[in-house]
C-alpha cells in the first residue's frame, strides 16, 4: 500500500508520466485493483511506445479482469512485437487453460514443441490441457515422460485428477497420498478424492478421511477449510463445530478460519455473531474478494444498504465482469425498492427456444432419445458432486463440448442458431453489463449434464464466470409437464441464494422436452423440487464472448 501511495502522489503531480503510469499499473495489479491498473496502462499505451512488455502486462490485467478475448489479443500483440519476450507465451497458455480453451492451449504447446523441447512446467500445462480435453491416457503418458522430479506434488496432483476421471480409485488415492497435508495443493486434492467417494455413495469414506485429518498435526489450513465445507455441505453441524474449535485452538483466529466460522454462523442464522466474525477476518485481510462479498450478504440482512453499496464498488474494482456482483447489485436494489429491471429484465433477457432436430432426425423427440442414451453412458455416479448447486441427482464429470461423439457434437451444432438469435435480440448497448460484452460471437465455456431424481432440485445460484447461462431439457417428467399449482420441476428466477433474505422468485419457466432456456449468468436461478418416480435429464452450458 505504501508503494501505491507514492505512485498515486506522483501521478497526481504528473498524470501523463509514461513510466509512472506503467509502474502504477503494475502496483495496482498486485493489489488486485484491476480497473485502476487497466486505466493506468491504457493511458500509458496511448502516450508512449507500445512494446512487448507493455502489451504483455496489459494482457495480465485483462486476464485478471476476466476479459478473456481482449487479453488474448494483447498477448498475441506482444508476441508479434517480440516472439521471444519471456513470459508472454506462458501467460497466453495459462489464459487458455484458465478460460476453458484447452484445445488452443494444446495447439500452442504443440507449436512450441516443434521448435524446442518443452520445459517441465510446459509439460505439466500440456498434461492439464489433455485432462481438460478428456484425453486421459495421453495425459498420463505425458506426465510420466517428465524426467525431472523437482515438483513431485504437482505430478501427484495431476495424477489424482486423471485417475478420478478414469474411475481408478485405488490409484487415485495412491497419487493423493504422495502430497503432504502441509502442502497448499492438499485442499484441492482432498476435494477430488472426497468427491470421488461421495459421488459413488461412500460418504463414510469421506468422513474417515476427515477424521484422519482432524487428528493429524500441521494440516494445511486450506485443507481444514475444505474439510469444514464438506461437513457443512452434508449438514454435520456437530463435526463442523468441533473441527472449527480444534483448528482455532491450534492455528489461532486466522482469517481463513474466521471466514469458515462466518459461513457456519450464517447457516445457523446467527447473523449477529457472523457479522463480528467476518469483520475480524477483514481486519486482517481487507482486500479479500471472498470476505467482502460475504460481508455484503450479511449487511443486506441488517439492511445496511449504504455500506453494501460502498463494498460493492470495492469488489467491482477487483472483478468488473464477475457475474455474482451483478446479482448482489440487483438484490440490493430490490431490497431498497429501487428499479432493478435494467439488470433483471426477465421479458427481455430470459428467452425460451423450442428447438428443431439436427439433420438426420425426424423429430426433436427422436434426437433427445439418442442424446439421452448417450448421456446415460456418462452418468456413472450415484450421488451429486459436493461442490455444485445440485441436490438429489447426478452430474457428469467431464467437459461435454470437447467430446467427439457425433450425438454430442450434433447437440452443440444445434445450439448455434438460438444463441445467435439471443445475441441479436439482446443487442450491444455499451452501458449494460450483459450487452456490452456482446461481440456477436460466442464459445461454450462449460457444459455438463444433470439427472435430477424425484424431489431433487438446484439451490438458487448464479455462474460467476459466465455470460449467458442455459438449461436444455432432454427428458422431462410427466408431473413437470402437467404444470402443478406450485410449479413442480420448473426453473425459477430472481430468488436470491442468500440466507436471511426473504425475496420470492419472480419468474418461472416450464420445462419441455427439446426446450432451451437462455438467460444472463448473473440472474439468480434454481429449480422447484418435483414429485413422482421419473427423473429429469438436462444438458446445460455457459457461453462467453469470443
Amino acid at each position: 500500500m505504501a508503494a501505491e501511495t507514492v505512485i498515486a502522489r506522483a501521478l497526481n503531480l504528473a498524470p501523463k508520466h509514461y513510466d509512472a503510469l506503467r509502474l502504477g499499473a503494475l502496483i495496482a495489479l498486485r493489489l488486485n485493483q484491476t480497473v485502476l491498473a487497466h486505466d493506468r496502462m491504457s493511458i500509458a499505451m496511448k502516450i508512449g511506445p507500445v512494446t512487448a512488455e507493455t502489451s504483455n502486462t496489459f494482457g495480465n490485467i485483462l486476464k485478471a479482469m476476466g476479459d478473456w478475448p481482449d487479453a488474448e489479443e494483447a498477448y498475441q500483440k506482444a508476441l508479434k512485437l517480440d516472439p521471444k519476450y519471456g513470459t508472454t507465451r506462458p501467460n497466453l497458455i495459462d489464459l487458455y487453460i484458465q478460460s476453458g480453451q484447452a484445445q488452443k492451449a494444446y495447439d500452442e504447446l504443440e507449436q512450441v514443441s516443434k521448435q524446442r523441447l518443452l520445459s517441465e512446467f510446459e509439460l505439466y500445462a500440456k498434461t492439464q490441457t489433455l485432462i481438460d480435453l478428456t484425453r486421459f491416457d495421453e495425459a498420463l503418458n505425458t506426465l510420466e515422460s517428465i524426467h525431472s522430479k523437482n515438483h513431485p506434488e504437482i505430478s501427484a496432483h495431476l495424477k489424482t485428477k486423471i485417475y478420478f476421471h478414469l474411475g481408478k480409485l485405488k490409484e487415485m488415492h495412491q497419487a493423493a497420498a504422495q502430497v503432504s497435508i502441509t502442502s497448499p495443493l492438499a485442499a484441492d486434492i482432498f476435494g477430488i478424492t472426497a468427491n470421488a467417494e461421495s459421488m459413488r455413495g461412500n460418504w463414510d469414506g469421506v468422513e474417515s478421511q476427515i477424521s484422519d485429518l482432524i487428528n493429524t498435526p500441521d494440516t494445511h489450513i486450506n485443507l481444514i477449510q475444505q474439510a469444514i465445507r464438506l461437513l457443512q455441505r452434508q449438514g454435520d453441524d456437530a463435526q463442523v463445530e468441533h473441527l472449527l474449535e480444534k483448528a482455532m485452538s491450534e492455528h489461532g483466529r486466522k482469517p481463513e478460519l474466521l471466514f469458515e466460522l462466518t459461513r457456519f454462523q450464517v447457516k445457523k442464522r446467527d447473523f449477529d455473531t457472523a457479522l463480528l466474525s467476518i469483520e475480524e477476518a477483514l481486519n486482517t485481510n481487507p482486500q479479500s474478494f471472498q470476505y467482502l462479498t460475504q460481508y455484503i450478504e450479511i449487511l443486506m440482512v441488517f439492511e445496511r444498504f449504504k455500506d453494501c453499496e460502498a463494498l460493492l464498488e470495492r469488489c467491482f474494482a477487483q472483478a468488473p465482469n464477475n457475474q455474482y456482483l451483478f446479482a448482489l447489485s440487483a438484490t440490493l436494489k430490490r431490497l431498497q425498492n429501487q428499479d432493478y429491471d435494467v439488470l433483471y429484465d426477465y421479458e427481455r433477457f430470459v428467452k425460451t427456444y423450442d428447438l428443431e432436430p439436427p439433420d438426420g432426425f425426424s423429430s426433436i423427440a427422436d434426437f433427445n432419445m439418442a442424446l439421452s442414451d448417450t448421456l446415460d453412458q456418462l452418468h456413472k455416479f450415484k450421488d451429486a458432486p459436493l461442490n455444485q448447486s445440485l441436490r438429489g441427482g447426478t452430474q457428469t464429470d467431464v467437459e461435454l463440448s470437447v467430446l467427439a461423439h457425433p450425438i454430442i457434437q450434433a447437440y452443440f451444432k444445434m445450439l448455434e442458431r438460438p444463441i445467435n438469435e439471443y445475441m441479436n435480440e439482446i443487442g450491444q448497448r455499451p452501458d449494460h453489463p450483459l450487452t456490452q460484452r456482446n461481440t456477436g460471437r460466442f464459445r461454450i465455456n462449460g457444459s455438463w449434464s444433470i439427472r435430477l431424481k424425484p424431489n431433487g432440485h438446484h439451490v438458487n445460484h448464479v455462474h460467476p464466470k459466465g455470460w449467458i447461462s442455459s438449461c436444455y431439457y432432454v427428458e422431462v417428467p410427466e408431473i413437470v409437464g402437467l404444470g402443478t399449482a406450485n410449479n413442480e420441476g420448473w426453473i425459477k428466477f430472481g430468488e436470491p441464494g442468500i440466507p436471511g433474505l426473504t425475496l420470492d422468485a419472480e419468474k418461472f419457466v416450464q420445462p419441455q422436452n427439446g426446450r432451451l432456456v437462455l438467460f444472463p449468468s448473473y440472474i439468480w436461478h434454481g429449480t422447484v423440487p418435483f414429485s413422482g418416480t421419473q427423473s429429469r435429464l438436462t444438458l446445460p452450458f455457459d457461453a462467453v464472448p469470443a
